[in-house]
C-alpha cells in the first residue's frame, strides 16, 4: 500500500478578523452617539433647572446633580469613538498585514467594551500570536506547510 502524503497549509484567517474589526469599529461609532445624547441630555436638563429653580433652591444644592450626565456622556463618546477608529485602523492593518503590536494592543483595549469586544480580542489575540500569522506580519510568506499522513 502507497503511502500518502497531503500538504496542509495552516489558515490565515486575516481577512475574517479585518471584517469583524471593521464591523466592530462602525458599531462603536455609531454607539458613541448614545454619548452625546447623554451629554445634551445632561446640559438642556441643568440649564432647564438652573432657569426653573428659585434662588434659595438652588443655593442649597452643593452642584448641580446633572452635570454628571454631561460629564459622562462625553467620556463615554471620547472612548468609545477612540476605540471605534482604533478598530479601523486595526481592519486596514490587518489587510496590509503589517503593525502586529498596535493590533496586540487594541486587542487587549477591546477586552474593556463588553461582550462581543472580549470575545473578539480573546480570538484576535490567539490569532495574531500563531507563528505563521506572524511571519506573513514580518512580510514572510506561508511556506509550503507541513506535511501530514
Amino acid at each position: 500500500m502507497e503511502k500518502v502524503v497531503y500538504k496542509y497549509l495552516p489558515a490565515d484567517n486575516t481577512n475574517t478578523f479585518r471584517i469583524l474589526h471593521l464591523i466592530y469599529g462602525i458599531l462603536l461609532l455609531v454607539f458613541s452617539m448614545i454619548g452625546v445624547f447623554y451629554a445634551i441630555l445632561g446640559t438642556f436638563i441643568s440649564t432647564k433647572m438652573e432657569t426653573e429653580m428659585s434662588g434659595s433652591e438652588l443655593d442649597s444644592l452643593p452642584f448641580n446633580p446633572f452635570n454628571f450626565f454631561t460629564i459622562i456622556g462625553i467620556v463615554l463618546f471620547i472612548w468609545m469613538a477612540t476605540l471605534g477608529i482604533l478598530n479601523l485602523f486595526s481592519a486596514k492593518y490587518f489587510k496590509e498585514k503589517r503593525k502586529h503590536q498596535f493590533i496586540f494592543i487594541n486587542a487587549i483595549l477591546n477586552i474593556f467594551t463588553g461582550v462581543f469586544g472580549i470575545i473578539l480580542a480573546i480570538f484576535t489575540l490567539i490569532e495574531i500570536n500563531k507563528p505563521h500569522v506572524k511571519n506573513l506580519f514580518n512580510g514572510q510568506e506561508i511556506g509550503g506547510g507541513e506535511e501530514i499522513e
